[in-house]
């Protein structure tokens, strides 16, 4: 739900001139062209490797990426640092494609290429983006601002409620 959110803050607030989002499954990547207003949506278990999703993030993306909001980690993260433009900008907010690895089963230990020269030589930004250090900006900030969006709808969430 992280991503669904920046996306649409990115594209109906802050005014970004594309916005793709990268889910799992058609249904997924319908939901956030087709009601959430994203640009475009990439289907992660169709373009299953860092080869095909940067070939599809340049087909969608000829002018190239200036910010990536990060939720997965793994070959789409992998994909990303390869293409991301001079002075970009990325904000990792979770690696769930990390976090069942364990250094017990060596298979599923993620061996990360050199993030640190890419992000060196291309003058990237980098931000770990951790909810709770922003808790003090709640009142003046999100509570103000986030009920008005989504009164008139600029911003959609989905809930899910299951009796149990």
């Amino acid at each position: 739900a992280g991503g669904r959110i920046a996306g649409q803050i990115a594209n109906k607030i802050r005014g970004a001139q594309k916005v793709i989002g990268i889910a799992g499954g058609e249904k997924k990547c319908d939901y956030i062209v087709n009601e959430l207003g994203f640009d475009a949506a990439i289907n992660y278990k169709e373009y299953n490797t860092k080869d095909k999703m940067i070939k599809r993030l340049k087909e969608l993306a000829p002018e190239g990426i200036t910010q990536y909001f990060d939720n997965t980690g793994g070959f789409v993260t992998d994909a990303v640092f390869d293409i991301i433009k001079k002075h970009g900008k990325i904000i990792i907010c979770g690696q769930i494609s990390t976090y069942n690895n364990s250094e017990d089963d060596p298979s599923k230990v993620n061996i990360y290429p050199n993030y640190l020269a890419k992000t060196i030589y291309r003058g990237l930004s980098i931000l770990g983006f951790v909810c709770s250090d922003f808790i003090h900006r709640n009142e003046e900030e999100f509570y103000k601002d986030m009920p008005i969006w989504l009164d008139q709808g600029t911003i959609k969430f989905h809930e899910t409620f299951v009796d149990g």
